[in-house]
């Protein structure tokens, strides 16, 4: 795969999992872990950092 697919791939997946989990946040839905019932406010965070990885990726794909 060339650098440039699998920036474009790694930062879509990234940025739809972060979608995820702004959707799990607004509408609350639950999730376990194993027995652990993950908080509600892993969520916020957890898309904060996937946009974040997202837009590097991005960023790696046009060379800056």
């Amino acid at each position: 795969m060339k650098p440039n697919a699998f920036y474009t791939l790694s930062g879509f997946i990234f940025v739809m999992v972060g979608v995820l989990h702004l959707l799990r946040f607004l509408f609350q839905w639950p999730v376990t872990f194993g027995t652990w019932p993950v908080p509600l406010w892993v969520s916020p965070v957890a898309a904060i950092f996937a946009w974040w990885l997202g837009f590097h990726a991005f960023k790696l794909r046009r060379g800056k």
